[in-house]
């Protein structure tokens, strides 16, 4: 791939990593915030796959800039499908 031309690589896993983190969090918290939540919310962060989303998203998040200066319509149709994924799991989440 081209300097001109960097893909959504990171992009699509931030968005994913962060709807994942979202949808944990909206169910921990589904009864409010208590400290009791805490050690559930550390131990699914140590676990897979949200382990795996969380540091996909954070690794190399300084290029999502990047990515978005020449994004194509392509690739900003390609970000649909994973983020409805994801989104499925935040709909799930909250209605729990």
């Amino acid at each position: 791939m081209s300097e001109e031309q960097k893909g959504i690589k990171e992009t699509k896993e931030v968005l994913v990593g962060f709807i994942k983190l979202a949808a944990m969090l909206a169910h921990e918290f589904k009864d409010g915030v208590q400290s009791q939540d805490i050690m559930p919310i550390i131990l699914k962060l140590q676990s897979e796959p949200m382990k795996s989303a969380i540091l996909n998203a954070y690794n190399d998040i300084e290029q999502v800039p990047h990515e978005m200066k020449d994004i194509s319509l392509a690739e900003a149709l390609s970000l649909i499908p994973e983020v409805l994924e994801a989104t499925k799991e935040l709909i799930a989440a909250v209605k729990k």
